[in-house]
């Protein structure tokens, strides 16, 4: 199956989900000059004679960068731009980003600045660069003051995911992907949200549920990203639910804590100020919290509280020193203030919450 994505005349790719279509993936059809494949050990290890196989006769290099955020850095980016230059990459090169959101987003990163950017292509291969992070455009890196600090919108010229990739994902990186799918589910569909309930482990799924899934999440953010592309109109907020605390979590644990725990940890954190505040009634925060709880992403979080409130206070979001949340109304729906998708949270409530739940 392929979605396309039209964010406007000049800017429209297709993302392709199949499961085993990577074997007869025609890579010379681009006419790229030069590819530069960016992708990790482990990822190279596992998969990377697949993709050599499609690259036989081109010409390409392979970059690694080290695994997770330890490789989403400015000075990785700057070492794949420094490659592509000693290789002598020109305006009609082109990177392939083969692995998970680190290796996404660093490489899309590095491909918007090449010569003022040079042609990119997405090839996930866990699942939340499936359903969220190599769609929707946003590339960047982490700095030592947070998360995305240095990033660009950037959109591929395709998205290829293939789901056979998924076959040798470790648990840890499934759960990183489930916490996304039901951020999906809670903030924009409440039909998932149904489905995740009597479907709630990833690893239980058949292909025909896992690509429904996938192809459900890449429609609802194809759809969110074409209303709102830069993040303008305030409806890309929707797409933060559980984010503004996970990523504090994330960035105070020195991204020891993985993804899609933080995130997890985030959905439960914020439900409870939803709760907290009167906007989500105690039968919809209940449902909520079951979700998290069936899909093990109810955990508790031991680190140190005090410096999260500090850290959220920079987040992308904010305005005017507020600390700014995406907070659901009940399953499938955020809160809407005015044009934007999030709202302003006391920090005393924050405080509370924080204190609350262990």
């Amino acid at each position: 199956m392929a979605i396309g994505v039209n964010i406007t005349r000049d800017i429209q790719y297709r993302i392709k989900i199949e499961n085993g279509f990577l074997a007869k993936q025609n890579f010379r059809k681009y006419e790229a000059s030069k590819i530069a494949v960016v992708t990790d050990p482990k990822i190279r290890s596992l998969h990377g004679e697949k993709l050599e196989n499609l690259l036989r006769n081109q010409d390409f290099v392979v970059i690694e960068l080290p695994r997770g955020e330890k490789g989403k850095t400015q000075k990785q980016a700057e070492k794949i731009l420094s490659k592509l230059a000693k290789q002598e990459f020109d305006r009609d090169s082109m990177i392939v980003a083969f692995g998970g959101g680190s290796v996404g987003d660093t490489a899309g990163f590095a491909a918007s600045r090449y010569m003022r950017g040079i042609r990119l292509i997405q090839v996930p291969t866990t699942l939340l660069a499936m359903v969220d992070s190599s769609i929707g455009g946003k590339v960047g890196v982490n700095t030592k003051e947070g998360k995305n600090m240095d990033g660009a919108f950037y959109h591929p010229i395709a998205v290829l995911s293939d789901t056979c990739l998924l076959e040798t994902l470790p648990r840890e990186e499934w759960k990183n992907g489930l916490a996304e799918i039901v951020k999906y589910a809670i903030s924009n569909d409440y039909q998932l949200f149904d489905v995740l309930e009597q479907n709630s482990n990833p690893l239980n799924w058949s292909k025909g549920i896992l690509a429904n899934i996938i192809r459900t999440c890449c429609e609802i953010k194809k759809n969110i990203v074409e209303e709102d592309e830069l993040e303008i109109k305030g409806l890309r907020e929707v797409l933060n639910y559980g984010h503004t605390v996970g990523h504090a979590i994330e960035k105070v644990s020195g991204y020891r804590i993985p993804h899609g725990t933080a995130i997890g940890i985030g959905m439960v954190y914020e439900a409870e100020i939803a709760e907290k505040i009167c906007i989500l009634k105690k039968d919809k925060y209940a449902r909520i919290i079951a979700l998290l709880k069936k899909t093990e992403l109810f955990v508790s979080y031991n680190g140190d509280k005090s410096k999260l409130i500090a850290t959220m206070g920079k987040d992308k979001k904010n305005k005017e020193g507020e600390i700014r949340m995406a907070l659901p109304v009940e399953p499938g729906y955020i809160i809407k203030d005015q044009k934007r998708r999030s709202i302003s949270v006391n920090r005393k409530v924050i405080e509370s919450i924080l204190r609350k739940v262990n």
